[in-house]
Protein backbone atom coordinates (compact mmCIF):
# COMPACT_ATOMS: atom_id res chain seq x y z
CA UNK A 1 0.00 0.00 0.00
CA UNK A 2 2.81 2.41 0.89
CA UNK A 3 4.59 1.72 -2.40
CA UNK A 4 1.36 2.32 -4.30
CA UNK A 5 0.97 5.77 -2.73
CA UNK A 6 4.58 6.58 -3.66
CA UNK A 7 3.96 5.48 -7.26
CA UNK A 8 0.80 7.59 -7.57
CA UNK A 9 2.54 10.62 -6.12
CA UNK A 10 5.47 10.27 -8.51
CA UNK A 11 3.16 9.76 -11.49
CA UNK A 12 1.11 12.85 -10.68
CA UNK A 13 4.26 14.92 -10.07
CA UNK A 14 5.74 13.74 -13.37
CA UNK A 15 2.65 14.93 -15.24
CA UNK A 16 2.90 18.36 -13.63
CA UNK A 17 6.61 18.59 -14.37
CA UNK A 18 6.19 17.54 -18.00
CA UNK A 19 3.46 20.07 -18.66
CA UNK A 20 5.13 23.00 -16.90
CA UNK A 21 8.46 22.31 -18.60
CA UNK A 22 7.26 24.07 -21.75
CA UNK A 23 8.71 27.42 -20.75
CA UNK A 24 12.12 25.86 -20.17
CA UNK A 25 12.43 24.28 -23.61
CA UNK A 26 11.36 27.22 -25.78
CA UNK A 27 15.00 28.15 -26.50
CA UNK A 28 16.17 24.64 -27.40
CA UNK A 29 13.34 23.20 -29.50
CA UNK A 30 13.07 24.02 -33.23
CA UNK A 31 10.13 26.23 -34.10
CA UNK A 32 8.21 23.41 -35.84
CA UNK A 33 8.67 21.02 -32.93
CA UNK A 34 7.82 23.76 -30.48
CA UNK A 35 4.57 24.43 -32.33
CA UNK A 36 3.59 20.77 -32.20
CA UNK A 37 4.55 20.58 -28.53
CA UNK A 38 2.53 23.70 -27.73
CA UNK A 39 -0.52 22.35 -29.54
CA UNK A 40 -0.35 19.16 -27.50
CA UNK A 41 0.23 20.81 -24.13
CA UNK A 42 -0.68 24.49 -24.17
CA UNK A 43 -4.07 24.46 -25.84
CA UNK A 44 -6.60 26.61 -23.98
CA UNK A 45 -8.39 24.59 -21.36
CA UNK A 46 -12.12 24.26 -21.88
CA UNK A 47 -14.77 22.01 -20.40
CA UNK A 48 -16.37 19.74 -22.98
CA UNK A 49 -19.83 18.27 -22.54
CA UNK A 50 -18.76 14.66 -22.24
CA UNK A 51 -15.84 13.04 -20.46
CA UNK A 52 -14.81 9.38 -20.61
CA UNK A 53 -12.65 8.15 -17.72
CA UNK A 54 -10.59 4.96 -17.73
CA UNK A 55 -9.22 3.64 -14.44
CA UNK A 56 -5.44 3.13 -14.75
CA UNK A 57 -4.95 1.19 -11.50
CA UNK A 58 -5.40 -2.27 -13.12
CA UNK A 59 -3.08 -1.20 -15.98
CA UNK A 60 -0.24 -0.41 -13.58
CA UNK A 61 -1.07 -3.53 -11.52
CA UNK A 62 -1.52 -1.50 -8.37
CA UNK A 63 -3.62 -2.73 -5.50
CA UNK A 64 -7.26 -2.01 -6.34
CA UNK A 65 -9.56 -0.54 -3.73
CA UNK A 66 -11.68 -3.68 -3.98
CA UNK A 67 -13.30 -5.96 -6.56
CA UNK A 68 -16.08 -3.43 -7.17
CA UNK A 69 -13.94 -0.50 -8.29
CA UNK A 70 -15.31 0.70 -11.61
CA UNK A 71 -13.16 0.30 -14.72
CA UNK A 72 -14.68 3.28 -16.51
CA UNK A 73 -16.86 6.29 -15.72
CA UNK A 74 -18.73 8.73 -17.95
CA UNK A 75 -19.30 12.34 -16.91
CA UNK A 76 -21.67 14.92 -18.36
CA UNK A 77 -20.31 18.36 -17.54
CA UNK A 78 -22.94 21.00 -16.79
CA UNK A 79 -23.18 24.51 -15.31
CA UNK A 80 -25.85 25.53 -12.82
CA UNK A 81 -25.84 29.29 -12.82
CA UNK A 82 -22.15 30.03 -12.41
CA UNK A 83 -21.32 26.75 -10.64
CA UNK A 84 -19.69 24.02 -12.77
CA UNK A 85 -20.37 20.38 -12.00
CA UNK A 86 -20.85 16.99 -13.61
CA UNK A 87 -23.31 14.11 -13.63
CA UNK A 88 -21.48 10.81 -13.19
CA UNK A 89 -22.75 7.39 -14.30
CA UNK A 90 -21.60 3.88 -15.03
CA UNK A 91 -23.41 0.66 -15.97
CA UNK A 92 -21.53 -2.57 -16.47
CA UNK A 93 -22.32 -6.29 -16.74
CA UNK A 94 -19.57 -8.78 -15.96
CA UNK A 95 -19.74 -12.52 -16.62
CA UNK A 96 -17.20 -15.21 -15.93
CA UNK A 97 -17.41 -18.98 -16.38
CA UNK A 98 -14.58 -21.36 -15.56
CA UNK A 99 -13.74 -24.97 -14.86
CA UNK A 100 -11.68 -25.92 -11.84
CA UNK A 101 -10.11 -29.10 -10.51
CA UNK A 102 -9.73 -29.40 -6.77
CA UNK A 103 -10.95 -31.40 -3.78
CA UNK A 104 -13.56 -30.34 -1.26
CA UNK A 105 -13.61 -30.99 2.49
CA UNK A 106 -13.74 -34.28 4.35
CA UNK A 107 -17.43 -34.83 3.63
CA UNK A 108 -17.61 -33.85 -0.05
CA UNK A 109 -15.00 -34.62 -2.72
CA UNK A 110 -15.17 -32.58 -5.94
CA UNK A 111 -14.17 -34.14 -9.27
CA UNK A 112 -15.15 -31.71 -12.04
CA UNK A 113 -16.51 -28.48 -10.56
CA UNK A 114 -17.80 -25.69 -12.82
CA UNK A 115 -18.24 -22.13 -11.56
CA UNK A 116 -19.86 -19.14 -13.23
CA UNK A 117 -20.94 -15.75 -11.98
CA UNK A 118 -22.71 -12.68 -13.30
CA UNK A 119 -21.88 -9.36 -11.68
CA UNK A 120 -23.91 -6.35 -12.89
CA UNK A 121 -23.44 -2.92 -11.32
CA UNK A 122 -24.74 0.62 -11.81
CA UNK A 123 -23.61 3.97 -10.39
CA UNK A 124 -25.13 7.44 -10.58
CA UNK A 125 -23.74 10.53 -8.90
CA UNK A 126 -22.97 14.21 -9.02
CA UNK A 127 -19.83 16.24 -8.40
CA UNK A 128 -19.27 19.94 -7.77
CA UNK A 129 -16.19 21.43 -9.37
CA UNK A 130 -13.84 24.26 -8.42
CA UNK A 131 -11.65 25.26 -11.37
CA UNK A 132 -8.34 27.13 -11.17
CA UNK A 133 -6.34 27.15 -14.40
CA UNK A 134 -5.54 23.57 -15.33
CA UNK A 135 -6.51 22.27 -11.89
CA UNK A 136 -9.99 21.07 -10.94
CA UNK A 137 -10.95 20.23 -7.37
CA UNK A 138 -14.16 18.20 -7.19
CA UNK A 139 -16.35 16.69 -4.51
CA UNK A 140 -19.73 14.97 -4.48
CA UNK A 141 -21.36 11.58 -3.98
CA UNK A 142 -22.34 8.44 -5.85
CA UNK A 143 -25.25 6.11 -5.22
CA UNK A 144 -24.92 2.61 -6.58
CA UNK A 145 -26.31 -0.88 -6.82
CA UNK A 146 -24.45 -4.07 -7.45
CA UNK A 147 -25.32 -7.73 -7.56
CA UNK A 148 -23.57 -11.03 -7.90
CA UNK A 149 -25.18 -14.28 -8.97
CA UNK A 150 -22.79 -17.17 -8.45
CA UNK A 151 -23.55 -20.72 -9.59
CA UNK A 152 -21.48 -23.81 -8.94
CA UNK A 153 -22.06 -27.46 -9.78
CA UNK A 154 -20.23 -30.75 -9.97
CA UNK A 155 -22.04 -33.69 -11.60
CA UNK A 156 -19.62 -36.23 -10.16
CA UNK A 157 -19.16 -35.07 -6.59
CA UNK A 158 -18.76 -37.67 -3.88
CA UNK A 159 -20.48 -37.25 -0.53
CA UNK A 160 -20.40 -39.42 2.58
CA UNK A 161 -23.82 -40.57 3.75
CA UNK A 162 -24.79 -41.19 7.36
CA UNK A 163 -23.10 -44.63 7.20
CA UNK A 164 -19.84 -43.24 5.85
CA UNK A 165 -20.40 -44.63 2.36
CA UNK A 166 -19.39 -42.52 -0.67
CA UNK A 167 -22.31 -41.52 -2.88
CA UNK A 168 -21.72 -40.00 -6.33
CA UNK A 169 -24.15 -37.29 -7.37
CA UNK A 170 -24.69 -33.71 -8.45
CA UNK A 171 -23.68 -31.00 -6.01
CA UNK A 172 -25.13 -27.55 -6.73
CA UNK A 173 -24.54 -24.25 -4.97
CA UNK A 174 -26.16 -20.93 -5.80
CA UNK A 175 -25.62 -17.58 -4.14
CA UNK A 176 -27.36 -14.27 -4.85
CA UNK A 177 -25.96 -11.07 -3.41
CA UNK A 178 -27.44 -7.57 -3.68
CA UNK A 179 -25.97 -4.39 -2.28
CA UNK A 180 -26.78 -0.68 -2.29
CA UNK A 181 -24.25 2.00 -1.43
CA UNK A 182 -23.73 5.70 -0.86
CA UNK A 183 -20.21 6.98 -1.51
CA UNK A 184 -19.10 10.55 -0.69
CA UNK A 185 -16.07 11.41 -2.82
CA UNK A 186 -13.33 13.97 -3.21
CA UNK A 187 -10.61 14.33 -5.82
CA UNK A 188 -8.35 16.46 -7.98
CA UNK A 189 -7.81 16.67 -11.72
CA UNK A 190 -5.06 18.15 -13.89
CA UNK A 191 -5.66 18.93 -17.56
CA UNK A 192 -2.76 17.96 -19.84
CA UNK A 193 -4.59 19.81 -22.61
CA UNK A 194 -8.21 20.51 -23.41
CA UNK A 195 -8.80 16.88 -24.44
CA UNK A 196 -6.81 14.83 -21.94
CA UNK A 197 -6.66 14.93 -18.14
CA UNK A 198 -5.55 12.78 -15.22
CA UNK A 199 -7.31 12.65 -11.86
CA UNK A 200 -7.10 10.92 -8.50
CA UNK A 201 -10.24 10.20 -6.46
CA UNK A 202 -10.87 9.12 -2.86
CA UNK A 203 -14.13 7.73 -1.46
CA UNK A 204 -15.89 6.71 1.71
CA UNK A 205 -18.38 3.89 1.15
CA UNK A 206 -21.54 3.24 3.13
CA UNK A 207 -22.90 -0.12 1.99
CA UNK A 208 -25.65 -2.52 2.95
CA UNK A 209 -25.75 -5.94 1.34
CA UNK A 210 -27.66 -9.20 1.59
CA UNK A 211 -26.42 -12.60 0.45
CA UNK A 212 -28.43 -15.82 0.23
CA UNK A 213 -26.57 -19.06 -0.49
CA UNK A 214 -28.11 -22.52 -0.88
CA UNK A 215 -26.52 -25.90 -1.56
CA UNK A 216 -28.14 -29.14 -2.69
CA UNK A 217 -27.01 -32.70 -3.42
CA UNK A 218 -28.99 -34.76 -5.92
CA UNK A 219 -31.80 -32.20 -5.74
CA UNK A 220 -32.06 -32.22 -1.94
CA UNK A 221 -31.15 -29.04 -0.07
CA UNK A 222 -28.33 -29.63 2.39
CA UNK A 223 -27.63 -26.07 3.55
CA UNK A 224 -28.90 -22.49 3.39
CA UNK A 225 -27.13 -19.36 4.61
CA UNK A 226 -28.40 -15.79 4.78
CA UNK A 227 -25.89 -13.03 5.43
CA UNK A 228 -26.72 -9.36 5.92
CA UNK A 229 -23.72 -7.05 6.03
CA UNK A 230 -23.54 -3.30 6.64
CA UNK A 231 -20.15 -1.86 5.77
CA UNK A 232 -18.26 1.40 6.12
CA UNK A 233 -14.95 1.59 4.26
CA UNK A 234 -12.59 4.37 3.22
CA UNK A 235 -10.32 4.36 0.19
CA UNK A 236 -7.39 6.79 0.05
CA UNK A 237 -7.17 6.24 -3.66
CA UNK A 238 -10.27 4.70 -5.18
CA UNK A 239 -9.46 5.29 -8.85
CA UNK A 240 -6.69 6.87 -10.90
CA UNK A 241 -8.51 8.10 -14.00
CA UNK A 242 -7.20 9.06 -17.40
CA UNK A 243 -9.92 10.98 -19.20
CA UNK A 244 -10.72 12.01 -22.74
CA UNK A 245 -13.07 14.97 -23.29
CA UNK A 246 -15.47 14.89 -26.23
Amino acid sequence: MKNNFKFLGRLFASCLFAVNATAQVTDTLPARHLTLFSKAIDQPIQRHKWEININLIPLFKLQSADNWTYSYLIKRNIIRGTNPGAIRFMVTPYFLGKNQSFFGDNTIKLTNPVTSFFRPAATLGYEWQKISGRFVFFYGADIGWRAEINKFHDNYAKKNDENGVDITGKLSTKSIQNAVMLSPLIGGKYYLNHRFAISLESQIRLLYGKKVQTSSFNGKQISKEILKEPEIASFGYFVLNFSYNL
